[in-house]
């Protein structure tokens, strides 16, 4: 199951918070405002998937494991069924 995008934001949020890496830091490594990232970690707003790629790849991480992580929510996700 491909997990929605609304689900992508709150997975990087977390990873982003665990690193210890501010919304400013991530968004300008990422090539986006604050604003932008703020609104996809809290589902204020979606993007298309390369944006969600370039949040993980600015904090080292590895996308497709943000995706599997997003996806196993969206199969849990109540809201979803």
């Amino acid at each position: 199951m491909m997990p929605t995008t609304s689900h992508l934001g709150p997975v990087l949020r977390r990873h982003r918070e665990r690193l210890g890496l501010t919304l400013e830091v991530v968004a300008k490594a990422a090539g986006i405002t604050t604003v932008a990232l703020h609104r996809l970690e809290t589902r204020q707003s979606s993007s298309k998937g390369d944006t969600y790629e370039r949040v993980a790849v600015a904090m080292d991480l590895d996308y497709d494991l943000i995706v599997h992580e997003a996806a196993l929510e969206a199969r849990d996700d109540p809201d979803d069924l």
